[in-house]
C-alpha cells in the first residue's frame, strides 16, 4: 500500500519471477526479473548498475520465447537488484509481456529450477556460491 499521501504510479498487473540477462555500461550479469509488467520490472541482482543508467534486459517469457527490452533505471538496491522503467517496447512485444503475466498469474506457468552456476566471490579461489536459476512448464 501506497504511503500517506503518495500516489501508487503502477498501471499494469505484474508477475515473476522469470530467468534473465541485464547488460549497460556498468556491466551485466544472468538474472532473475520479478514484478514484470509492461511498464518495466524488476531486476534481481548483486551486480547493479547506477541509478538513471540505461540497460538491456532479456527475459525468458517461456522456454521458447525470449525478448529484450531497453529501460532506465529508476531504483536502485544494492546488493538486491534495481528497478527498469522500459523505453520503446513494440507491440508485439507488450502483448507478449502482457501474455506472459496473464499466464503467470492464472497459474498457467510455473516456475522450476534448471540449472546453476558456480559464481567466484572476490574473497579468493574457491570462494563464492552456487546461483541457481531457471524455467520450466
Amino acid at each position: 500500500m501506497p504511503e500517506a499521501g503518495r500516489q501508487e504510479r503502477r498501471t499494469h498487473r505484474r508477475a515473476g519471477p522469470f530467468e534473465g540477462a541485464w547488460s549497460g555500461a556498468s556491466g551485466s550479469s544472468g538474472v532473475w526479473v520479478a514484478d514484470l509488467s509492461e511498464g518495466g520490472c524488476f531486476v534481481e541482482s548483486l551486480i547493479v548498475p547506477a541509478q538513471h543508467d540505461r540497460v538491456m534486459v532479456t527475459l525468458s517469457l517461456t522456454p521458447s520465447s525470449e525478448i529484450s527490452a531497453e529501460g532506465n533505471v529508476t531504483k536502485v538496491e544494492p546488493g538486491i537488484g534495481f528497478g527498469v522503467q522500459f523505453t520503446d517496447l513494440n507491440g508485439e512485444q507488450r502483448t507478449e509481456i502482457r501474455d506472459a503475466v496473464r499466464d503467470m498469474l492464472s497459474g498457467d506457468v510455473g516456475v522450476a529450477v534448471t540449472s546453476s552456476q558456480f559464481v567466484e566471490s572476490s574473497a579468493g579461489p574457491g570462494a563464492g556460491a552456487v546461483i541457481e536459476f531457471g524455467f520450466a512448464v
